[in-house]
């Protein structure tokens, strides 16, 4: 298990239990568009689940499992259109794009982020069901494992697209989980 951190206080989200901010009786962590967590150590992952429990009022990454996976290897999802969830490996990225604004809603939301190695594989869940991209990228990154970072709220190395909005929960398999699972 890994732990994900702030050491820069004004970059910490804050813990929130009050009145509508709670998510089935359970508190959340507010980002508010400055914040970022993340892992002390290297995450691999390879086929993955990543499963989230979020809400957002502005665009933003809802994680980032490289510092820039513009150029890097690792995963990210987006809560805009242009390339909204994307995986990267050898320098090949197989992305999936969805209609603006999709994530940025104050409601929320149980996302989950599949993949196995090809485009096929490679899917996003809103609250259960499955998101169908209006445009998807061209490449087939395959099933190299990644292992870097991993970010909640923005980038690592330079805190682009810090989201605004509430976390539950963010939970990472280095696994393609079926339902059963």
């Amino acid at each position: 298990a890994f732990e994900a951190v702030q050491a820069t206080l004004t970059n910490q989200p804050t813990f929130q239990n009050g009145s509508g901010d709670t998510q089935n009786g359970h508190p959340m962590l507010r980002w508010d568009g400055n914040d970022i967590l993340t892992t002390l150590g290297n995450v691999t992952l390879g086929p993955l689940s990543v499963f989230v429990v979020y809400n957002a009022t502005e665009e933003g990454y809802i994680y980032v499992h490289s510092p820039n996976v513009n150029v890097n290897n690792g995963s990210y999802i987006y809560t805009e259109t242009g390339a909204s969830y994307s995986v990267r490996r050898s320098g090949a990225e197989g992305f999936e794009d969805l209609t603006t604004g999709w994530g940025q809603v104050a409601t929320t939301r149980v996302l989950t982020h599949q993949y196995n190695g090809t485009v096929a594989t490679h899917s996003l869940f809103l609250n259960g069901v499955l998101q169908v991209p209006g445009t998807t990228g061209p490449n087939e990154p395959g099933i190299v494992s990644a292992s870097d970072v991993f970010s909640i709220g923005g980038r690592s190395a330079d805190g682009v697209l810090r989201i605004t909005g509430n976390f539950a929960e963010v939970i990472a398999y280095n696994d393609y989980l079926n339902e059963a699972q």
